[in-house]
């Protein structure tokens, strides 16, 4: 049975979410034939988890500056994300959607707890069943459907012809974006089986 999802994509201050902050967030809504019907995007700021690295930094384009004057606190940035998933009864158990989605579920788990927020809501509104855009790439692969060179969302991107904007760095929204469409791209050769 198809249903709506949640796709998400993070940029962090590093690669460890027990210690490293979530400094952006990126979700969209999946509607049951993969195209987006609402989207979020919103900077994270929270003052007492701000060890970001110098390097991931620079990949994302980010500045703790610009998370501290543009940043929501964390239970703001909840609340929007819980507001946006209401508006399409989307309040529980959401299979979540990425590119190496675990990555981007730990940092969306961390954002609840430095908020404060329970894992009992946690786990109400996700699903512990993930989708996972790279690891469908490495299966079309090893089935001989696809031939990308690389499971990277650059990689993948290029392989389909999908415009990915890295003209600032790494930007959650813009991964989203490309993530939802090479997720439609995904779906396609999977129902084609070539």
């Amino acid at each position: 049975m198809k249903k709506r999802l949640l796709l998400i994509d993070t940029e962090t201050g590093g690669l460890d979410a027990t210690r490293h902050p979530i400094l952006s967030l990126a979700a969209l809504v999946l509607d049951c034939e993969g195209q987006v019907i609402d989207q979020m995007y919103t900077l994270i700021f929270d003052p007492r988890t701000m060890d970001a690295e110098e390097s991931a930094l620079k990949i994302n384009g980010l500045s703790v500056e610009k998370i501290v004057a543009e940043g929501l606190y964390p239970a703001q940035a909840i609340s929007r994300l819980v507001e946006m998933l209401r508006r399409h009864d989307m309040v529980c158990e959401n299979t979540l959607v990425g590119h190496n989605v675990a990555f981007d579920a730990g940092f969306l788990k961390r954002l609840w707890d430095v908020a404060g927020a329970t894992q009992e809501s946690f786990d109400i509104l996700f699903s512990h069943r993930k989708i996972c855009t790279q690891s469908a790439a490495l299966l079309l692969e090893q089935a001989g459907i696809i031939n990308p060179g690389g499971s990277s969302l650059d990689a993948l991107t290029k392989y389909f012809g999908i415009s990915l904007d890295r003209a600032s760095g790494h930007n959650a929204l813009h991964d989203a974006r490309a993530t939802a469409e090479l997720f439609e791209c995904l779906l396609v050769r999977l129902r084609e089986g070539v």
